[in-house]
């Protein structure tokens, strides 16, 4: 491989970690800024979004299971 390849290599492989560091920013930041401001409606929140999550998950196992 030449120089010319390998820092093309080097480059993407930053870019990615870039990305990636971008990207935890973008997420984790409000995510832990709402729940040290508001840990009570954070929390009711979360749990919230992982009943729908569940109810959605069985309903889509249910119409499945009626298709076939």
């Amino acid at each position: 491989m030449r120089a010319k390849g390998k820092f093309i290599v080097f480059l993407r492989i930053l870019l990615l970690i870039v990305a990636c560091i971008a990207a935890t920013i973008v997420l984790v930041f409000p995510l832990w800024k709402f729940s040290t401001a508001a840990p009570r409606i954070y929390t009711l929140t979360v749990l919230i979004l992982c009943a729908v999550l569940v109810i959605f998950l069985i309903v889509r196992k249910i119409l499945s299971k009626i298709r076939k």
